[in-house]
């Protein structure tokens, strides 16, 4: 069983074993790493994936330079808009959506040979493009003995053409059975679109069937949320969802503050109230269209006078960036593999006085001369980097003779090393620069490091090189499941989640839909928001905005009225109130 998220992957998890249903062979799993094991039965040499720092501030940054030099003058959202189409196989599900590949297609075989080059010289691959390649790879040697006779696809709406196209091309020797709703697509941003889920029935020879009942939403939520995507124009007429039990209780709200800043206190206040009631703490959900970080800004201290925990991914990937992060993460790479190129280059960008036309000419030295970075930077040993200009050229050999001192220094600490329970994560914080590593960061590194060690424990020892590549996803897994945290996270990222409250803020209509954003899909994501609460939502909005949130979409100055989505809406539904009485009264 694949599906689109790691949320939603756990999800299934949890509810399999709830259900005290085993599966031994394969787990729920996502559709990149399905698509991985598929490349890895014929493969035997193991593929090093690049973090989303090192894809956007090294990968994405050659790609465009080496472009430039070609005379394609692209912009690094150039570059990663390209990158998402090559992802999903260079077709978009949406037959009215003009891709920048098909307007530029000079551009687009630019781009197709600077990300060739790249990733020879830097020796990469990235998770977005895998199931891309796994295509390619069935499409050019085939798949025998595949060993499965059913493969069940949830959220199938979230696939892109490549992943679409995977599944087209295993369907001789497996049965397809997709599961999903086309009112939940919200990831046209990867060129997903419901089209695919429509179009099942007809290109398989399936049989459809409708599944009318919503398990997690009472009908208090679940009918205003229906009453929000059946107003999307041009939808399709489709059986009415109904609650599984009408009879179960829950609550739908629409708050109206007179500022941001009651509306903030007035959200502490009613998280205060459900923990009071008995919900735990990460069955709460604060979810926001855009930019959580500044949200937490304005949330985090409210909270901590309150002594409430709240965690989103946002601090997460923020700590990912630090300097001595990386350096870190360099470093153990190069412990488990000294040619690795990447780290290389990481190294070097990290280093103060080395700037971007230096390391880029290194680069560009690499790919002239067919050699990955790493060899680029043996040679560059042994003649003194003589292909850079006097002053660059200095800073880069000494650059160069520190970084080879540190690692030497490292290797000898490694050999032998005494792991505590914090693993290779507590052995890289110990190794830090002094007062260098944030309080986030030494957390990350640590939980992850535990993580690791445990499944050590078990036979399953990857050394510090295995610790670094699970770094990323399992620091994001720790910030959505964090225990004794109320969750703070965007509408998009809360799917295929369920919480008992969720409360949407700043649902205002300079907020959502978002400027930049198809109408239609931001409805979905605001049906996909409510659809979170098994019996609690709440929504507010303020009055006039404030602060860093009052940027956030059409950041208007005027005075502001809830989303046009939540207008004009039956009576049925609840009206906007005060949102202080309403707090007032629980």
């Amino acid at each position: 069983m694949i599906t689109f998220t790691r949320a939603a992957t756990q999800e299934l998890q949890e509810k399999f074993s709830d259900a005290e249903v085993a599966i031994t062979e394969r787990p729920p799993s996502t559709a990149h790493s399905f698509a991985l094991w598929l490349l890895m039965r014929k493969r035997h040499e193991k593929l090093r994936m690049a973090d989303d720092w090192e894809k956007r501030f090294l990968v994405e940054a050659a790609v465009a330079a080496r472009m430039k030099e070609a005379g394609h003058a692209a912009t690094i959202k150039e570059v990663q808009k390209l990158t998402d189409e090559m992802a999903a196989g260079w077709q978009s599900l949406d037959e009215e959506q003009i891709l920048l590949s098909d307007w530029e297609p000079d551009l687009a075989a630019g781009f197709r040979g600077a990300w060739t080059e790249a990733q020879r010289t830097l020796g990469f691959v990235h998770v977005s493009e895998i199931p891309y390649k796994a295509v390619q790879f069935v499409e050019d040697v085939g798949i025998e003995d595949l060993d499965l006779d059913v493969l069940v696809v949830d959220e199938f709406q979230d696939l892109n053409a490549a992943e679409v196209r995977l599944l087209k091309l295993l369907s001789d020797q497996v049965q397809i059975i997709a599961i999903g709703d086309d009112d939940q697509s919200i990831y046209s941003w990867r060129n997903a679109a419901p089209s695919a889920l429509l179009r099942f029935c007809e290109e398989y020879g399936a049989t459809p069937f409708e599944l009318t009942k919503c398990y997690r939403s009472p009908a208090a939520v679940l009918n205003p949320a229906l009453e929000v995507i059946g107003a999307m124009p041009g939808r399709s007429a489709k059986a009415r969802l109904v609650p599984s039990d009408p009879d179960r209780s829950g609550v739908f709200a629409q708050l109206r503050f007179t500022s941001s800043e009651r509306e903030f206190d007035g959200v502490v206040d009613i998280v205060k109230k459900r923990l009071a009631a008995g919900v735990e703490p990460d069955d709460i959900a604060i979810l926001v269209r855009s930019s959580a970080d500044k949200f937490r800004m304005e949330l985090l201290g409210r909270f901590e006078d309150e002594g409430i925990q709240i965690t989103n991914s946002d601090w997460i990937k923020n700590a990912l960036q630090e300097t001595e992060v990386r350096r870190l993460v360099a470093f153990g790479r190069l412990i488990a593999d000294p040619s690795d190129s990447l780290a290389w280059m990481g190294l070097l960008h990290e280093t103060q006085g080395i700037g971007d036309v230096t390391l880029m000419r290194i680069y560009s030295f690499a790919c002239e001369e067919k050699i990955s970075f790493s060899e680029a930077i043996e040679k560059g040993r042994d003649t003194e980097f003589e292909f850079l200009k006097n002053a660059p050229r200095v800073k880069v050999v000494a650059a160069v003779e520190e970084i080879d001192a540190a690692l030497s220094d490292l290797r000898g600490e490694h050999e032998g090393a005494l792991l505590d329970e914090r693993g290779w994560g507590g052995w890289l914080v110990e190794h830090s620069r002094e007062d260098s590593l944030s309080e986030d960061a030494v957390t990350i590194l640590e939980s992850v490091g535990e993580l690791v060690a445990e499944s050590a424990t078990s036979g399953h020892d990857a050394g510090i090189g295995g610790f670094i590549n699970q770094l990323q996803p399992l620091a994001l897994d720790l910030a959505n499941t964090q225990d004794g945290a109320v969750r703070l996270m965007s509408m998009g990222q809360s799917k295929g989640l369920t919480v008992n409250t969720a409360i949407l803020m700043a649902v205002d209509d300079d907020t959502i839909p978002h400027p930049s954003g198809d109408e239609d899909e931001e409805r979905r994501i605001l049906y996909v928001a409510m659809t979170r609460a098994s019996e609690y939502c709440v929504i507010t909005t303020a009055t006039h905005r404030r602060g860093a949130t009052a940027r956030i979409g059409s950041a208007s100055r005027t005075q502001r009225k809830r989303t046009r989505f939540l207008q004009g809406l039956p009576p049925s539904v609840p009206r906007p109130q005060n949102g202080q009485d309403f707090v007032n009264s629980l």
